[in-house]
């Protein structure tokens, strides 16, 4: 599956950073919805992992 988002490193760290909180906040809840807690750590993982090849790319 293809990666590219069109996101640049900065933007990739800002939606990173923002989903971050918001894993953060739905799991301090009292019933954190665990299919939408899903969703936001697959996409974390997505950006995290396109952020990585980025990072290697621009190194070689």
């Amino acid at each position: 599956m293809a990666l590219e988002t069109g996101y640049g490193r900065e933007e990739l760290k800002s939606r990173l950073q923002a989903l971050e909180q918001e894993i953060a906040r739905i799991e301090a809840g009292n019933n954190p919805d665990k299919k939408d807690l899903d969703a936001l750590h697959a996409e974390y993982e997505q950006l995290q992992t396109q952020l990585n090849q980025n990072d290697l790319r621009e190194a070689a």
